[in-house]
């Protein structure tokens, strides 16, 4: 019991800390050893299993798939090989529910055990996958890169309390060369600002790894004068998300930090931010759009509001996958990063937090093109040629639909015309 109250303390103050040095917190507590950075895998979850009672398949409420004001991931499937295979996710956060019928054989770091209780919010964690990796299986919902390889560092685990410089260290010791991490826990400012993870994730991107981290979520200006220090150090190499409205407008959330260092923004929005109906981001967890049977692990929302950094971890997983099928090699993480910068939507009102992804934009510059079917960096006649045969719904799944250019599920008059576009 008073380990539990320790563990509890060090979330609470960790999750209420704006500005706060957290570099006292993060050492390995006395007398327990410091975890050595072994991959993960010695707790990987099972296959997928709908639980009684069924569960309905969500997919068409998960408009950030689609077209402005969503991430156009389905355009960017269409293009190749763009759901994560091969491509290895990890999360670094408090805890999840491990058991939930939507998440599937995603590693918990070996000989770490997860404190699932309410001070550890495992509902954000669970959504944050869920907007990633939840299984595309005919229920529930289905994730960004639903075949990405998902691995899960906890913060905190029962072995040895708080843990957060660990959980970085070891998830970046298990990437390969272009694989992701996510840090999406720290409300208050970039992580990065501790100059004992900024080390950590400079070292991890000059090894090749894709850090995304939270901006955060306290409307700071991080170009002010208490930021210099951190300015001064120069890049990380991770990607900074920032929070923009959930339309087509891109403007800056209020509640999102701003400044020249935040790269690309993701959704903020929702009834719990803003208390108005509109976008949000439909995942797992909470249980306030439904809780099949009363488990928690069946539960899905409706109201999901800081998905911002998944988004991006999703983007980023996409094009190292098309990576991998089209120019046999990965992405650096500057390329990663400049690719989504150069090719996203351009942002509205606010301080700075970047462009807003468009996948089918950033996929065609690596696959070429858009209407390119034939792979020779042109379009014409026999891309055109390639598109008519095709014509009419696709086959299932829809990555195996290259001509459906617009992601829809089938070839017709809107392909024909995106084709056309760029003709030559």
């Amino acid at each position: 019991m008073v380990q539990h109250r320790l563990i509890v303390s060090v979330v609470a103050a960790f999750s209420c800390s704006v500005g706060a040095d957290v570099s006292g917190d993060i050492q390995p507590r006395r007398g327990v050893a410091k975890s050595s950075p072994a991959p993960p895998g010695a707790h990987p979850q099972g296959p997928c299993e709908d639980i009684e009672p069924p569960t309905p398949d969500y997919f068409e409420m998960q408009t950030y798939h689609g077209p402005d004001p969503g991430l156009n991931m389905t355009a960017a499937w269409a293009m190749g090989s763009a759901r994560g295979a091969g491509v290895k996710l990890a999360f670094c956060e408090w805890a999840y529910y491990l058991d939930h019928e939507d998440l599937c054989e995603i590693a918990l770091e070996a000989g770490q055990t997860m404190l699932v209780i309410p001070e550890s919010d495992p509902d954000h964690a669970t959504a944050g996958l869920g907007v990633v990796l939840s299984a595309d299986n005919g229920y529930g919902c289905t994730g960004l890169v639903p075949e990405a390889a998902g691995h899960f560092f906890p913060l905190v685990s029962i072995e040895e309390g708080s843990r957060i410089q660990n959980a970085l260290a070891n998830a970046f010791a298990a990437m390969d060369l272009g694989d992701v991490v996510v840090l999406n826990f720290s409300p208050a400012e970039p992580l990065e600002v501790n100059l004992v993870f900024w080390t950590l994730i400079k070292s991890a991107t000059d090894a090749g790894v894709v850090v995304v981290e939270s901006a955060g979520t306290a409307n700071l200006d991080l170009d002010s004068p208490r930021y210099q220090e951190w300015l001064d150090r120069g890049d990380s190499g991770a990607i900074i998300v920032g929070g923009g409205t959930a339309d087509v407008n891109h403007d800056k959330h209020r509640w999102s930090n701003f400044g020249s260092r935040v790269d690309l923004q993701g959704w903020y929005s929702g009834r719990i931010l803003d208390h108005l109906p509109g976008f949000a981001a439909f995942t797992l967890g909470y249980g306030d759009f439904a809780q099949h049977g009363g488990d928690i692990n069946q539960s899905y929302t409706d109201d999901f509001p800081f998905p911002a950094v998944p988004f991006i971890a999703g983007c980023a997983v996409a094009l190292q996958s098309l990576a991998d099928e089209h120019l046999g090699r990965r992405l650096t993480p500057l390329e990663v990063r400049d690719i989504l910068v150069s090719t996203g939507i351009p942002q509205g009102s606010g301080g700075h937090i970047g462009p807003f992804p468009d996948m089918a934009a950033a996929a065609a510059q690596i696959t070429g093109p858009p209407g390119d079917l034939d792979g020779d960096g042109e379009v014409g006649i026999a891309d055109l040629l390639i598109l008519l045969a095709a014509w009419g719904v696709c086959p299932d799944p829809p990555d195996e639909c290259p001509a459906d250019l617009d992601g829809d599920g089938a070839v017709g008059i809107v392909d024909l015309l995106l084709l056309l576009a760029n003709w030559g």
